[in-house]
């Protein structure tokens, strides 16, 4: 079994929600997740975005529709994993501001956290290891230029 790249549908990707939602500790979360086209993300150049009410544990995710993931990334697509991150987002309530370079710093080192804590998570749940995340298709041609 290895982790999900893309689900299949709603139904799935809401089975996939709920499982994660108890590992997590988050079923007092109210959550709901869609696939959506890079084009409605509130936050450009994302592949999943959690745009949360941290007070009243709500949120809402939006994870990239695949059609609009760039084939050449290093980095293999995994919808699951990135469920997984913006899940993670609901168990820090980041303060700093993105306003200043420090803060940007800040928010760019959590989030680099967060990816690792997710891949971790997905290590485990399917007992795979890192190199399961690069983009083999990418890698290969890369070589071959």
């Amino acid at each position: 079994m290895e982790p999900i790249c893309e689900f299949e549908n709603q139904e799935a990707l809401e089975a996939c929600l709920s499982w994660w939602k108890a590992k997590l500790f988050l079923n007092d979360w109210i959550i709901s997740v869609r696939i959506v086209p890079m084009k409605d993300f509130e936050i450009t150049d994302s592949v999943g975005e959690n745009l949360m009410v941290f007070d009243n544990k709500e949120c809402v995710i939006h994870l990239l529709a695949p059609e609009d993931y760039p084939e050449d990334s290093v980095v293999r697509y995994c919808q699951e994993k990135v469920l997984v991150h913006e899940l993670l987002h609901c168990l820090y309530n980041f303060l700093h501001s993105e306003n200043t370079y420090e803060g940007k710093y800040v928010d760019v080192l959590d989030h680099q956290r967060l990816d690792a804590m997710a891949k971790s998570l997905i290590m485990t749940k399917y007992d795979i290891d890192l190199e399961w995340f690069k983009n083999v298709k990418s890698t290969v041609e890369n070589t071959t230029e």
